[in-house]
Formats: C-alpha cells, structure tokens, sequence
C-alpha cells in the first residue's frame, strides 16, 4: 500500500564511510529512520560519523557483523570497496581483497531479506556477474545531472526510480567556487607559455582547457589537465592531487569545501581533519544528492519484486 506519511525505517550501511548516506535519508522528506545502524574500518570515517551522528550504532568491520543481533532491517544499502574493479586501478575483480567484501553484502541481503536494498559501485566488466548475484540488473546513473560532477555510478536496487537523463540542474564548476588566495591551492606556472587546446565533451559536460606539460608537473595526464570554470568537474578520486581550474589567469586545484559541495556535502563538513585526509574521505563518498534521488521514490511505488532470471 502507498501511503504519503513518513516511512519508519531501520537502516543498515555497510561500508558507511562518512556517513553519506545517513545525509541522503536526512533529507528525504518520505523517510523517517528508526535505527541507523553501520559499519566501517576507517578510523578517520568513523570519529567524523560518531560526532555527527552520535545517536548511531557503530557495528565495527563488515567481516564481523552479527545478524542475530540486529533488529528487522527495512533498507540495505552500501557502496562496496571499487579498488580492485576500477579503470582506475589493476586489481582482481570480486576476487580482489578489497572488492570481494561485495559478497558480503549479498550474504546479509539473502540473511536480512530487507524490503529495500541499494549498492553502488563503478561501470566495470564485472557488472553482469554482479546482477546475476544481487538478482537484479545495475541501473547507470550519472551525478552530473544532480550535482556538479561527472560522476557515473551503478546501482543495484529493488526501489523503483525513473533514471535521469538530463541535465536540467546544469550546475558547474564556478557554481561551488570559494574565494580564496591561499597559496597552497596555486600553482606556480607561467600559463603564457603553455599551448592551449580547448577540447569540449558534449556527454560529459567537460570542457579541458589545457594540460601542464609534464616538465612543469611531473604527474599522470589526468592530474595534469586544466579545466574551464563552465566545465563539470570530472570524478573525484580519493587523492589530493584534485581537478585543477583556470581563474583569473591563475592554476589553482580545487579546495575540500569545493570538493564537499561536488558531492552534496555541508560546508566544510570534514573540517576536524588535515587536508590530505578530506579529499581522501570525500573521494569515496556517494554524490548525496543522487543517492537522496533515489531514495526519495521509497513508498511512492511497492518494491520491484521481479528478480532477474539469470540462471537460466
């Protein structure tokens, strides 16, 4: 039945990092959380989480959480570790350390059976083997459209969303600027000998300016690139090596608080750690809006029931 009160969920969140998710529910108005329960290995992730949200049950490593303990779990939701399944790195797929603890996630959804469940991870070549094991096909969605960051995602879940496919928000990088002249955040490189090739991708929303020549920056190509103020930012990493801009004839990379913004956070929300770690921590962060999105349409139809019929 669909109903238009609030819904009362206990909440399991494994691989909770700093607590994205718990900001997603918190404002979604057709959600009201009973029990947020969560799990995580970072220490830094779980001291900002437990002064945030000091109400919350901590349950320590994935590895170690006990189901019998555990109230009826209403939603299910995780962003499994991507190390091992990312472009971005050379690892092992589901058999990799890290991306393995995929599979405990599936463990506690088939122990659990909660009425909702949501896992992200990246685009990857093992993302039919995922649908075969959760029972339902990855739906695409890119936070561009919600926020102002390239930032393609997979989600398995049974709410039942309709996909975004325009960028109506149209938000870019100048739209989550500070001001600031802090010299740690510049560059200090003669911009006028540098040959510029704008190049614009129409899908993406970016527009690449330039790239430091590998004898002024001694880093990948990727770090290496300028971006244009009406450019999307692309992905952010786990690393501080962040996107870097053009202003006022100036190289700069962007600062945690132009991070946190790119990805829905408050101002200045992982403020209590060194710079290093906050562009750690918001780096594997969900995009808070795009997960608000999704959990928004809880209650505005039933669960999908049907699972996929890939075993066959």
């Amino acid at each position: 039945m669909i109903t238009n009160k609030k819904i009362k969920l206990n909440i399991l969140s494994l691989f909770d990092g700093i607590g994205c998710s718990r900001l997603a529910l918190n404002q979604c108005s057709n959600i009201e959380v009973k029990k947020y329960y969560y799990s995580e290995i970072d220490q830094n992730c779980i001291n900002l989480t437990n002064k945030k949200f000091s109400s919350d049950i901590f349950l320590g490593p994935v590895e170690k959480i006990n189901p019998k303990i555990l109230p009826k779990i209403d939603l299910l939701i995780g962003g499994s570790p991507c190390q091992d399944l990312s472009n971005a790195h050379k690892g092992n797929g589901l058999k990799g350390i890290r991306s393995s603890l995929f599979y405990r996630f599936i463990n506690l959804k088939k122990t659990l059976k909660p009425k909702y469940f949501l896992l992200e991870n990246v685009k990857n070549k093992w993302s039919k083997v995922m649908d075969k094991e959760i029972g339902v096909k990855g739906i695409e969605l890119n936070s561009m459209f919600l926020s102002g960051q390239f930032r393609p995602r997979v989600y398995w879940t049974n709410i039942d969303f309709e996909n975004i496919k325009n960028d109506n928000k149209k938000i870019v990088i100048k739209d989550i600027l500070e001001k600031t002249k802090e010299k740690k955040y510049f560059f200090n490189i003669n911009i006028s000998q540098i040959n510029k090739k704008i190049s614009y991708n129409k899908k993406s929303g970016i527009k690449k300016i330039f790239l430091i020549p590998r004898n002024l920056l001694k880093d990948h190509e990727r770090q290496r690139r300028v971006y244009d103020l009406n450019s999307k930012s692309p992905t952010l990493l786990a690393r501080s090596d962040t996107p870097k801009i053009l202003i006022n004839n100036s190289i700069r990379k962007l600062t945690p608080l132009e991070c946190e913004r790119l990805q829905g956070l408050p101002d200045n929300y992982t403020a209590d750690f060194s710079n290093t770690t906050r562009y750690k921590m918001i780096g594997n962060g969900f995009t808070v809006q795009t997960i608000k999105y999704i959990l928004s349409h809880i209650g505005k139809k039933s669960p999908k029931q049907k699972q996929l019929n890939l075993f066959h």
